[in-house]
Parts: structure tokens; sequence; C-alpha cells
């Protein structure tokens, strides 16, 4: 994903001018960073890490964070968590994924049944722990799966408030900046449902 792209997507703000324009994956694990990845923390030492693991990209949203390698980019976000949030509803979007709320009882359940099943995740209600689990599962059979989570959670995720006119915009600046074809026609995808709320049923 060009990194213009995700800058707009947190709506954070570059700190730099880096010399590289692109990443490959998202993390915020530091361990799991390799060559490419992007990286979202406020941790000074775990940044240090995922910087000698290779890391393009840091998102924060603390004040006292200075920039440590100007060769990669470094964007500010008001809240890590609305960032976290706005990043996994995109990728939940262009993979399809359907969510459904549980109450307690049903989620323990569900969970024995599907033991075996990969192509069902189940949330914590933490985006912080969910993250990773949301953002980096790549099973196509992932289009019609559930996701079952807690309904504040969900709320978040799946809530749309981008207009029309935005989801164009969006859509343009894509093309724009260079994405690929296959990424302009995900995000349009994801797009033509942005001017509806997606109602979360219990």
């Amino acid at each position: 994903m060009i990194i213009s792209s995700v800058v707009d997507i947190v709506g954070g703000v570059l700190q730099n001018t880096p010399s590289i324009s692109f990443i490959t994956q998202i993390h915020t694990d530091y361990h799991k960073i390799k060559d490419g990845d992007m990286f979202i923390s406020n941790n000074i030492s775990h940044i240090k890490e995922a910087i000698t693991k290779g890391t393009f990209l840091i998102i924060y949203d603390d004040q006292n964070i200075t920039i440590l390698d100007d060769e990669i980019a470094w964007v500010k976000v008001d809240s890590i968590e609305l960032a976290l949030i706005k990043l996994a509803r995109y990728h939940i979007d262009i993979k399809d994924i359907m969510g459904v709320y549980c109450d307690s009882i049903s989620y323990e359940y569900l969970k024995l049944l599907s033991y075996s099943n990969h192509e069902i995740l189940f949330l914590s209600g933490n985006i912080f722990e969910d993250f990773d689990l949301i953002i980096n599962t790549t099973s196509a059979g992932l289009k019609d799966d559930l996701l079952p989570a807690p309904k504040k959670l969900l709320e978040k995720l799946f809530k749309n408030e981008m207009s029309e006119v935005e989801a164009k915009e969006f859509l343009v600046s894509l093309y724009e900046k260079g994405e690929s074809a296959a990424e302009i026609a995900a995000a349009a995808d994801v797009m033509r449902e942005h001017s509806v709320k997606l109602p979360v049923s219990e």
C-alpha cells in the first residue's frame, strides 16, 4: 500500500519526507516486523527495534516522540486507537467480512463449536489485541464468514461516516497516487457502501 494512502485512511500527518513510498504489512507487535512493514506504537524501545528490523513507516500519537530515522516515514495521528479502527475498518470492507454481535454465553459456545474452523475470527473487543488478527488475515474464505465480537467494537468497526462525495474524492486520490488497479477496484467496492450506515444487529 502506498504510504500517502495510509496517511489519508488514518487521518494523520506525515512528519517528514521519507525516501520510501510504500509499505507491505501492518503490525502492532514489533516482533512481527519485517523489511517494508508498517509499525504502530508509542513505545520508543519497540519503535527502535522495529526500525532495526526494517520498518518503513511508524504511526504514533505521542507528542514526545521524535524522528529517529529520516529515511522512513513518520506519521502522527490524534489517536492510535482511532487509527487502528480506521485501518481495520478499511481491510474489513475490502475483505467483505461480516460481523456478528454475540453475548458472552453465545460467544464462548461458538468458540467451542468452531475450534477447528480457522475462517472464523473471534475478537476480544480490544482493538489493540484484535488488530493484527483482522489486518493480516488473508484467507479467501473470510468473504462469507463471521466475525463474532463485543457490540461496542463492532459498532466502531462497521460504522460508516464517509459521504458519497468523500468516497469519490478518495478513489480519485488513490488513482493520482499510483495505486494498482486491483487496489482501486477493491476500494471502489468499499466506497459504494460508504454512503449507507451499516447497522449492528443483536
